[in-house]
Formats: C-alpha cells, structure tokens, sequence
C-alpha cells in the first residue's frame, strides 16, 4: 500500500514510479472518470473496482430550512438535491471536490465553501472558515469553478516520459561514439 499527498498529480506520479507493479483501483458508483481514463492513457496496469454504490435516500420528511449549512460530498449529492428541491432557497452550501463544485455551478447553486483547498485541505477546515466568516460578518463570495490546465499538461508530459521510457534500441542502429 503506498500513499499520495492527497492530489490527483502525485497519485499519478507514485503509480508511474511503481509502474512495474500492478493496481488495483477501489471506486465508487458513480465516479469520476477522469482517474481511469487518465492511467489507461498512460498505460498502466490497473484493475478498477466498485467498491461502494451511491443510494438514494428518501428525502420527502427532510425540511431545509431547519439546516445552517449543506455539505455535499459528490455530483449524486447535487443531483438528488436538485431533483428534490430545486435551486432556490436553498441554505449556504460547501462542497468537497472539483466535480462536485462544477456539478453545483452548473446547476446554478452558490457554493460558498469548498474544499480540497491549499487553505481547506478538508471539508472540515471548509466549514470552519466560512464559519468564521460569518460569525465575523464577513462578506462570503461565491466559490467558482476554476480550469487547472497543469493537470492536462502534467498527463501528457508523463505520456511522453512513458514513451520514451519503453522505446526500445536496436543493435547497429547507432553509430558508435568516436
């Protein structure tokens, strides 16, 4: 078992460096592609799994406005809460993850926490800023989706490490150093 900093390049970085291994790779239902797709780009030996279902809970006795804050972990959050109640009136939300908060922004909820952040690594952290904010009367800006193109360009920089990595040289295909 080995360990990233929590961030989608270093887990892509500690999988290429052990890439002579094999993986397994434990999702849920439903889950992001981007991490599958990205490590078959790549070319590396991992076996996905499902290892957790998202289910639908019964919402009909759930009453919003006795809640401060929502706290939404997943895109099925958003969906269900959108489904459910619409997109008005909805109290202050925080969101964890990028697909989450873009999965928020495009259905037209103000998300006013979020996290992974280098400020909020957890939701927790999240939270207990906002919070603090509002005690302090702060005015609380939106959170809006921001395009990290590092990501894409980290993926096709380590495509062409990889490729190079696995050219093979040929005997007498060189000339020898003089």
């Amino acid at each position: 078992i080995s360990f990233a900093d929590g961030s989608f390049t270093s887990l892509i970085e500690l999988i290429i460096k052990h890439k002579d291994e094999k993986f397994l790779l434990a999702l849920s239902e439903p889950h992001k592609p981007e991490l599958p797709e990205t490590l078959a780009k790549l070319k590396l030996p991992v076996d996905p799994v499902i290892l957790a279902r998202t289910v639908a809970a019964d919402l009909d006795d759930m009453h919003l406005e006795n809640y401060g804050l929502l706290a939404l972990y997943s895109p099925s959050d958003i969906k269900a809460l959108v489904e459910k109640f619409g997109t008005e009136n909805l109290p202050p939300v925080a969101v964890f993850g990028e697909g989450t908060l873009r999965a928020a922004v495009d259905a037209g909820i103000t998300v006013l926490a979020n996290a992974p952040t280098p400020e909020a690594p957890s939701m927790a952290k999240a939270v207990d800023i906002y919070l603090r904010k509002v005690e302090a009367g702060e005015e609380i800006e939106p959170v809006s989706v921001v395009t990290d193109t590092r990501k894409e360009e980290f993926i096709r920089n380590q495509q062409n490490k990889l490729a190079k990595k696995s050219r093979v040289r040929r005997p007498g295909t060189s000339e020898p150093r003089k």
